[in-house]
């Protein structure tokens, strides 16, 4: 069976496991997939804001309010 791999799909994919991993508190996780999205080329400029905000919300939770203020 061939795999279905379209930057929408790898898009959802990527995005539901920002969520997951920010919501069981996982940030070393969150932040390696902030950084995924960030280097890829296959990813909007929404998708790419979107992961800043997930990092922002995973700083919060680690209590570095100056980093995220900046």
């Amino acid at each position: 069976m061939k795999r279905l791999c379209t930057s929408k799909n790898w898009r959802l994919h990527q995005n539901l496991k920002m969520k997951y991993y920010l919501h069981i508190g996982d940030l070393d996780q969150v932040e390696k997939y902030v950084y995924l999205i960030e280097n890829s080329d296959r990813l909007s400029e929404e998708d790419i804001a979107r992961a800043h905000l997930y990092s922002a919300q995973a700083l919060l939770k680690k209590g570095d309010k100056a980093f995220v203020m900046k």
